[in-house]
């Protein structure tokens, strides 16, 4: 093998661990990228079930006469009706 044979294989091993390292690089960012979506999975998890009791709490309070009774007291209260 004659230099120049030898400086075009070391060229091409140098481009080849850039691609290497790259590709590791790649491999660590959708790792990370992973684990990002899985907390932002179970924060949105964790807020579908506080919204849902909510709701729950929201629909009890609504319902017929129980908000027109307690907008009448807190009327009266407030303005002396």
């Amino acid at each position: 093998m004659n230099d120049s044979e030898a400086r075009a294989i070391g060229v091409l091993e140098s481009k080849m661990d850039l691609m290497l390292a790259d590709q590791e690089r790649a491999a660590r960012s959708g790792k990370h990228t992973y684990e990002k979506l899985e907390v932002m999975d179970r924060k949105i998890d964790s807020t579908d079930v506080k919204i849902d009791a909510i709701d729950k709490r929201l629909k009890a309070v609504e319902e017929p006469g129980l908000v027109v009774a307690f907008g009448k007291k807190a009327w009266a209260a407030m303005f002396g009706s």
